[in-house]
């Protein structure tokens, strides 16, 4: 009987784990999301600014 409260305590923790894991991988998909919308916002202006400077 002991072993199978062992098992159960382990499952629920590996459970829990995996459950944090998820959570702080969708987190870094959400930061490298912004990240790269914020990469492209800065591109977008400097290229604007580079073809400003070339009509002229």
């Amino acid at each position: 009987m002991v072993g199978n409260q062992k098992l159960n305590m382990d499952l629920t923790r590996a459970g829990l784990k995996r459950c944090l894991d998820l959570n702080e991988l969708e987190e870094m998909r959400n930061d490298a999301y912004l990240n790269s919308k914020i990469a492209k916002e800065r591109l977008k202006k400097w290229h604007d600014q580079l073809v400003g400077r070339l009509e002229e």
